[in-house]
């Protein structure tokens, strides 16, 4: 291309070069498809085919380059009617024709790459159990109680989940929206007894998790699935009649507070997956009923925080809700020697932790010693509020 020899390169290099820009792209594709994915007779031919295509372009592009070494001085003498003067010297096209190949094979090797992580996501999709995900691509028929689907993994509104499960769910109250969160997670009230039987959620601080199975399903029993590495799971496996009811539960690394997760109700010849939406509604109804049984008051410092409060001086108003705490969002992290931790996020992009201690109408809100741990430690007394509404 320097001395202009374009009819030459057309005949020569151009198909040379096309078929590297394939092999670029097709090679680490076909080596991933055999690495990566389960190797399959199907994977291995490919790779094979990849492999002689690879040999071939290679002992091609060493044939040319010889016999262009050979045969290029009397091609060029052609080209010029032997007159070397009119020996063209032209720098620009082999200086397009590099950045051109260099460019193509950025995209290619991007494209690759693309190609190879979404085969690699394919793969783990297809080998991951997701037994437990909620899909929403079933419907129950009300009027004939029928399903349709994919049965392995249905989802229902509360409502309908009396219906396929035989559970008189809708029997139960359901929870405000506004309290669903304090169904999904819950806290030690000690280490005694087995998984999380002394935990209580924080909706109900009055019933431990042990105490409602007890006294709400015929038995149960808490089953460790695998190691985390992260933190504990648990899978309460609850019985009542001919159901079976398996809760999920995790903690965090470092943590001992649990988290709701989803809820499988079993019986002969049917599995239903549920969210933890639904695992909320009903440990909120199953509360509700034991207090109903045992002729005992629900208690919830979660609960009672919220309202308005001002400090001492009134020059503070401070309003939390189930979701803001003076007008910054905020979620309930831990318990503490009856205090209740919250992390704040505040509007600046920052957190803060605070501890919040509740005497009859009295809130007493401390800031938050930062530790190597995820929880701060007990700092100093900020402001003492009093109950407004």
């Amino acid at each position: 291309m320097y001395h202009n020899s374009f009819s030459l390169f057309k005949k020569t290099f151009l198909p040379y070069t096309i078929a590297n820009f394939l092999l670029f792209l097709v090679g680490p594709i076909s080596s991933l498809s055999l690495l990566l994915i389960n190797p399959d007779f199907k994977a291995i031919v490919f790779f094979g085919i990849a492999g002689l295509l690879s040999l071939g372009i290679l002992i091609w592009g060493l044939v040319l380059s010889v016999s262009n070494g050979k045969k290029y001085n009397y091609r060029l003498y052609h080209q010029t009617g032997g007159t070397s003067a009119k020996v063209p010297q032209n720098k620009m096209p082999p200086l397009l024709y590099l950045t051109a190949v260099i460019v193509i094979e950025l995209i290619l090797g991007i494209v690759a790459a693309i190609i190879g992580n979404q085969m690699a996501f394919n793969n783990w999709i297809n080998e991951t159990n997701f037994d437990h995900d909620i899909q929403y691509s079933v419907r129950l028929d009300t009027d004939t109680n029928e399903v349709s689907g994919n049965n392995d993994d249905l989802y229902f509104p509360q409502s309908e989940l009396s219906q396929i499960s035989g559970w008189d769910l809708d029997k139960l109250p359901s929870p405000p929206e506004s309290e669903i969160h304090l169904y999904l997670g819950g806290y030690p009230l000690d280490y005694e007894g087995q998984g999380f039987d002394s935990y209580c959620l924080w909706g109900d601080e009055s019933v431990t998790l042990g105490e409602l199975f007890t006294e709400m399903f015929d038995s149960y029993s808490w089953n460790y699935p695998y190691e985390q590495g992260q933190g504990t799971s648990l899978e309460a496996v609850c019985q009542k009649g001919n159901q079976t009811i398996v809760l999920r539960m995790d903690t965090e690394l470092l943590r001992d507070e649990i988290s709701i997760d989803w809820m499988i109700v079993e019986e002969p010849g049917i599995r239903i997956n549920y969210s933890n939406v639904d695992s909320a509604h009903l440990l909120y109804g199953l509360c509700q009923e034991y207090h109903i049984r045992t002729n005992t008051q629900a208690y919830a410092l979660a609960k009672d925080i919220q309202g308005t409060w001002i400090n001492a001086d009134g020059s503070i108003k401070l309003e939390i809700n189930d979701t803001t705490y003076g007008g910054d969002s905020y979620s309930i992290i831990a318990k503490r020697d009856g205090k209740l931790v919250v992390s704040i996020g505040r509007k600046d992009g920052t957190f803060d932790e605070r501890w919040l201690e509740l005497s009859e109408d009295i809130l007493y809100v401390y800031d938050s010693i930062p530790q190597p741990s995820p929880i701060g430690e007990l700092g100093e007394l900020i402001d003492t509020f009093m109950r407004a509404s």
